[in-house]
């Protein structure tokens, strides 16, 4: 997959609340993480 469409499909998003124990990094590098900026409806409930 070409890296301009996974930057269209992504973003940057900042944690701000993280569960006990998730190592942060150096100064806190690791709250940042890319999310997904497409969302979809299943069709059949309970299905992934």
């Amino acid at each position: 997959m070409a890296p301009t469409v996974v930057n269209a499909l992504s973003r940057p998003k900042f944690l701000r609340y993280l569960l006990a124990g998730v190592d942060l990094g150096e100064d806190g590098q690791y709250r940042t993480i890319m999310a997904r900026t497409i969302k979809y409806r299943v069709a059949i409930p309970g299905f992934e």
